[in-house]
């Protein structure tokens, strides 16, 4: 996908969503949201909450939406054949206030590199090389450590190189394979505030055009 098409698709969002929401502020969030979900739907960095989604017996199909918020640690630690207790322990979480019954998101937003490394069976050092964020100290929270993830590992991940990445996402031009994923998001967000302008500028001289 061209820069150009990519920037028409965003105007026509921007336009449509125009459409059905007088809230100017609301409209742009919309847009920002829709359209950051669209750009990094590939993202190799958030993979890892999937995994530990996928590791969740769903009871049903709707509920697989929203396993991690439901569903709990011992659902996590059965599905790995242990106890809640020996998850906990594993990943170094015992002092954290988590119980069997806490819930999987509950655990996530807890992890650090160093226990997030110790749940993916690996050192902090591997966990960090992968995802090419070595300069970050092992008790920085995981959350926190992945929107410093370069955009050139995040294509990796995906199994792309940083260009095909890139195009196949859409991505603004603005967005080099050296910035991180939370500098690439701030990009888009300022991306799609120019194009949400526009699109409402071209909205009012075409209506001021069709009321002459």
């Amino acid at each position: 996908m061209s820069e150009r098409r990519a920037k028409r698709n965003r105007k026509e969002m921007a336009s449509e969503i125009k459409k059905t929401e007088k809230n100017p502020k609301k409209v742009l969030s919309n847009i920002v949201i829709a359209v950051v979900i669209a750009a990094v739907a590939g993202l190799g960095a958030y993979a890892s909450y999937d995994k530990i989604k996928s590791e969740l017996p769903t009871a049903s199909e709707d509920a697989s939406s929203n396993a991690a918020e439901t569903q709990t640690i011992a659902d996590l630690a059965e599905s790995r054949g242990i106890t809640a207790e020996e998850l906990l322990a594993n990943c170094g979480m015992t002092e954290l206030g988590l119980t069997a019954e806490s819930t999987a998101d509950e655990m996530y937003a807890q992890f650090t590199i160093d226990s997030y490394a110790k749940f993916e069976e690996k050192t902090a050092d591997e966990l960090k090389a992968e995802y090419g964020i070595e300069q970050l100290a092992n008790d920085t929270n995981w959350q926190e450590a992945q929107m410093l993830v370069p955009m050139s590992k995040i294509a990796e991940q995906s199994g792309m190189s940083f260009d095909e990445f890139a195009e196949q996402n859409g991505l603004p031009e603005s967005i080099t394979e050296d910035m991180t994923y939370e500098e690439a998001i701030m990009a888009i967000q300022e991306q799609m505030a120019a194009d949400g302008a526009t699109a409402e500028t071209e909205e009012t001289e075409s209506a001021e055009a069709d009321g002459e």
